[in-house]
């Protein structure tokens, strides 16, 4: 399943033959939107890919794919950490 935001492409890169580019996305995919899969990486049956992540390398199957936590930084004080 691929939500409307989500995109799929293949790398810009000149290739000798006709080798596809385009990423493999076996049974039981889910992608959710905003995210993006560049070139010609596998993605295993039963695996789900959160929100807002670009992906360039294979996943194997039965995998999250999910963003790290964001966290809160202190604010600076007395100029530190310019």
């Amino acid at each position: 399943r691929l939500p409307s935001a989500a995109k799929i492409y293949s790398k810009i890169v000149q290739t000798e033959d006709d080798t596809p580019r385009h990423p493999i996305l076996e049974d039981h995919v889910t992608v959710y939107s905003n995210t993006s899969i560049l070139g010609r990486v596998r993605i295993g049956h039963h695996t789900v890919i959160g929100g807002n992540i670009w992906l360039t390398h294979d996943v194997p199957a039965h995998s999250r794919i999910l963003q790290k936590q964001a966290t809160v930084e202190p604010y600076f004080q007395d100029g530190a950490g310019i």
